[in-house]
């Protein structure tokens, strides 16, 4: 008897009650059309497991899955086949699971599981899935471990404000790179770049990247300057949070910057494109220094700047 080797995805997730969820998907073709089961696919030459999967799920449901451990490999005696089928937990990555083959899907609690006519092979998943899901299916507090340093600032003793900002700037001053974070919804990127410190805001000259998709969709951007860890009682850092801008070429404000990195203007006309110069204006800065313990404050200390500076 012929054997086919596939693979098939148990895609976990969460629902608005906070219950783990499994997707199922009704097959839409083939001798085997009309009975429900886990997305995936044949097994390509060359290709790995979890490789197929990745591309089945792409082919399929227009979705970028990351694919986790294997639960188990089933071996089942269809009339005209044999399938040997690895199944493994997965997650949806980006996508909206767009059904493309399939004539339905559902989202399948622990209780539901049980509510559709599985294929056979499928089928004998169930019980494995259900003991599974509730271990696997870990979810944190994302809102209590947002708030952690929120609550300890609360009782943390602080600098001044004209201080803190004196002791902030004087750490931008000493060093000239950082991390630069840009967000769309498709993307993240997190671009290490030299910075300018100009009048309170930060200056990036950049040929370009793709942290331009992030901008263009989001002017929120995060910054980060830091140096390497010591240990607890050697940390150095700042996290700041701002708006960016894009500053004309050649403006006067360009031109400010330009004389401030001194490049000579003929110089720069002469390059194939333009620089773009991106203005990052700080609203909110973080700043983790552990000798300031020394001094009887918080090795933390926050910072809001205010809309006229």
């Amino acid at each position: 008897m012929k054997t086919v080797r596939v693979v098939a995805a148990i895609i976990k997730a969460t629902n608005e009650k906070g219950q783990p969820i499994i997707f199922a998907t009704q097959r839409g073709y083939g001798e085997l059309k009309g009975g429900w089961e886990f997305p995936g696919g044949k097994i390509e030459e060359g290709e790995t497991p979890q490789e197929a999967l990745k591309r089945e799920i792409m082919e399929e449901l227009d979705t970028e899955i990351a694919v986790g451990d294997l639960l188990d490999t089933i071996e089942y005696d269809y009339p005209t086949f044999h399938l040997s089928m690895d199944c493994f937990w997965a997650e949806i990555v980006k996508g909206d699971l767009v059904l493309k083959e399939h004539e339905a899907a559902k989202w399948l609690t622990k209780e539901t599981l049980g509510s559709v006519a599985w294929l056979p092979a499928d089928e004998s998943l169930i019980d494995k899935i259900r003991r599974g899901m509730d271990n696997r299916m870990y979810q944190p507090d994302y809102d209590a471990a947002a708030s952690v340093w929120i609550e300890r600032d609360k009782v943390s003793a602080h600098m001044e404000c004209a201080a803190l900002k004196e002791r902030i700037e004087a750490f931008i001053g000493a060093h000239n790179t950082c991390a630069l974070a840009t967000a769309s919804k498709e993307s993240v990127r997190n671009t290490p770049i030299e910075y300018n410190f100009v009048d309170g805001c930060f200056y990036f000259f950049s040929e370009g990247g793709l942290k331009f998709r992030g901008l263009k969709e989001n002017k929120r951007v995060g910054i980060a300057i830091f140096e390497s860890y010591g240990g607890f009682g050697q940390l150095h850092s700042l996290q700041v949070e701002g708006k960016a801008l894009m500053v004309e070429p050649f403006s006067e404000e360009y031109l400010k910057l330009m004389e401030h990195k001194k490049i000579p203007l003929e110089a720069m006309k002469k390059l194939p494109q333009v620089m773009n110069l991106i203005k990052v204006v700080p609203e909110t800065y973080d700043y983790l220094d552990s000798d300031l313990k020394t001094e009887g404050f918080g090795s933390r200390q926050h910072l809001e700047m205010s809309a006229d500076r």
